[in-house]
């Protein structure tokens, strides 16, 4: 059984979105990056505010959150560093009595 990943399920969506032609996801030293091919001449915002749409749908009721860096342009095709990232709050104690313990917040 195939299991799909956050980023090959955000890869996915846009793919079916009419504003690109070609969405590919590569991996290279574990950084993901995303190739998209607009199908016309489309401003830079209008992807990057398809790109944080579509994130935003993948993460919302969740504690994660999207971080997309342009890299740069060549031909047609735009290239985005991606991040999905998870809180850097500690959310378990480990038992070495740290001044940030989850035991010792206060309560929400």
């Amino acid at each position: 059984m195939k299991t799909t990943t956050l980023y090959e399920r955000f890869a996915t969506q846009l793919k079916s979105s009419p504003l690109l032609t070609d969405v590919r996801l590569r991996t290279f030293a574990g950084v993901h990056f995303l190739y998209l091919h607009p199908a016309d001449d489309r401003h830079s915002h209008e992807l990057d505010g398809l790109l944080e749409q579509t994130a935003y749908e993948l993460v919302k009721g969740t504690e994660w959150s999207f971080n997309c860096q342009f890299v740069r342009s060549s031909g047609g095709t735009r290239v985005y560093r991606l991040q999905f990232r998870v809180p850097d709050v500690k959310s378990f104690c480990c038992g070495n009595q740290c001044p940030q313990c989850v035991l010792l917040r206060p309560k929400q």
